[in-house]
């Protein structure tokens, strides 16, 4: 189980499911995944995952992503919110067990090819 805030040396295993948003003129891109179940009756599997300064092309549905100390945050929102977990650094997140390439401001993300 992980908490809110940063989950030092933890590590998270998603598969994508669904994208969300991708290439859009400011950060982040966003992502549905699913995670396992934590066994608590209301609390889905399911996590959307915010990339802020990640080239996102290899984000497709299918693709096993592990998050190194996933920082969780709960958005909130008319219908009660959602959770979230955000990568603001790329080399904390592996995509089909390669890490991430970083996109700094202002550079093409691979998206955009």
């Amino acid at each position: 189980h992980l908490g809110k805030s940063p989950n030092s040396g933890k590590a998270l295993f998603l598969v994508v499911a669904l994208e969300l948003r991708k290439g859009g003129s400011v950060p982040p891109d966003a992502l549905l995944c699913l995670g396992r179940a934590s066994g608590k009756e209301n609390e889905p599997p399911c996590v959307a995952l915010s990339v802020y300064d990640g080239d996102t092309a290899k984000l497709v549905p299918g693709a096993t992503v592990l998050v190194l100390d996933p920082v969780v945050v709960d958005v909130p929102g008319e219908s009660g919110g959602y959770r979230a977990v955000h990568v603001t650094d790329a080399s904390k997140l592996r995509v089909d067990g390669v890490a991430l390439r970083r996109v700094y401001a202002g550079q093409a993300s691979s998206t955009a090819l």
